[in-house]
């Protein structure tokens, strides 16, 4: 449950607000990204132009062309859907195997910010999964995930 700050024009007591550890990458909140992603299919916000877009791709990638595909995505935004229209992502959480690393990556992004964070290792019979949820305007689950392979899987 959060905390409530009472405070006289914005100011707080520092320690109150930093080195909280709200947006930890633990073991908890990659369940809640499988679950999240699970539960989903394409969906739609009270703004039926903001839709939200998952998918899974078995296997590990490559973390030079991971953020090749995101900055083709996020910054250039070359990356259309179907009609040719920029697709506009505002959210996007993932669970990623890449290939040089021995844990699993998390990657959150706002805008056209993004962060790969390790997290805990894969158990030894674990399935190597990639798994991206996306929220924005304009997403096309085809175009998201085949660009997705035709960068990661080079």
């Amino acid at each position: 449950m959060a905390n409530f700050i009472q405070t006289t024009r914005s100011k707080v007591n520092l320690d109150d607000i930093l080195d909280i550890n709200c947006y930890t990458t633990s073991d908890k909140s990659i369940g809640k990204i499988e679950l999240y992603s699970q539960s989903m299919t394409d969906q739609y916000h009270i703004d039926k132009s903001v839709n939200t877009v998952t998918f899974e791709v078995i296997g590990s990638i490559n973390e030079n062309k991971l953020e090749e595909w995101l900055q083709e995505l996020l910054w250039e935004k070359s990356i259309k859907n179907k009609n040719g229209k920029e697709m506009n992502i505002m959210r996007m959480k993932g669970l990623l195997c890449i290939e040089s690393s021995t844990v699993k990556v998390i990657l959150q992004c706002v805008n056209e910010l993004y962060e790969l964070i390790p997290t805990s290792g894969w158990e030894e019979n674990e399935e190597h999964i990639n798994r991206l949820v996306f929220i924005g305007v304009n997403l096309d689950r085809e175009s998201l995930l085949m660009s997705f392979n035709t960068f990661t899987k080079q």
